[in-house]
């Protein structure tokens, strides 16, 4: 049995002395400290120095009562800006529009310089004037088609026919007779082509304007017109107005072109 040295008790009796003491300097086994529910990093710890355990995150559940803090700066995220800020683009017209984070927005772009475009564009999306000759196409793909099935002859080119209203002054100019001017628009070209309605337009007076439809036969349209004085004439559609700018006497005819289109 191995030598265990003796030392006198309070009570002056000789015993053992322990094979561990109670206190020490140093522990036999150095232990590692660390923290629950925060971030940090532990620490081994022998009792031969103080230690200290660096926390890095606290959980905002830990806190209780009120917190004191200094709140100038700027947070690293907000819902709102404090400067709302205006986004605009160059290069192409668009109107800017202000932004301060609460909500999308859309900025519109109303016009785009050719110079910008690269690759190809839908013909579809590019707008043409409507023309009986090619179908009325809106866009520029179905007037594309329309002239593809020209040439597999599933559709055909518009021909162009002179149709002749003659605006006939068949009125005395009289100061017993209120007319002193009537115009009776009638196709003396091809009457099967157009009928006017009213058939008869009459005038009392310098400066007075009558309108009257010329409605084109099935497989027809109206693509433009002209006229000789003493009238003027302006169109909407197939609807004409015919203005009286002069007393018809002196003038040996009246009439209005109309040229159109088989479609």
């Amino acid at each position: 049995m191995p030598y265990r040295p003796k030392y006198k008790n309070s009570n002056g009796t000789l015993v053992d002395l322990p094979l561990e003491a109670e206190t020490a300097v140093k522990l036999k086994t150095a232990r590692t400290i660390g923290l629950s529910g925060v971030t940090a990093t532990a620490k081994s710890f022998n009792g031969t120095g103080n230690i200290t355990i660096p926390i890095t995150s606290i959980p905002g559940s830990l806190v209780t009562g009120t917190v004191s803090t200094d709140t100038t700066g700027n947070a690293a995220t907000a819902t709102k800006l404090k400067t709302a800020r205006t986004i605009g683009l160059s290069g192409v017209t668009a109107t800017a529009q202000s932004f301060n984070g609460t909500a999308n927005i859309t900025i519109p772009i109303t016009s785009v310089p050719t110079s910008l475009l690269n690759g190809s564009i839908d013909a579809s999306k590019i707008a043409i004037t409507q023309n009986a000759a090619l179908g009325n196409a809106t866009n520029l793909q179905d007037a594309l088609n329309y002239i593809a099935q020209v040439f597999t002859g599933d559709k055909k080119i518009a021909k162009l026919s002179t149709v002749l209203l003659n605006l006939v002054d068949s009125a005395s100019a009289a100061p017993s007779n209120p007319v002193i001017f009537r115009l009776e628009p009638r196709c003396t070209d091809d009457a099967s082509l157009v009928t006017c309605s009213p058939s008869v337009l009459e005038f009392t007076a310098v400066g007075q304007s009558k309108t009257f439809t010329a409605t084109p036969a099935s497989g027809w349209s109206i693509d433009d017109w002209m006229y000789v004085a003493p009238i003027t004439v302006t169109r909407s559609g197939n609807t004409f107005t015919v203005t009286l700018t002069n007393d018809y006497d002196g003038y040996d005819y009246c009439y209005l072109n109309l040229l159109m289109y088989e479609v």
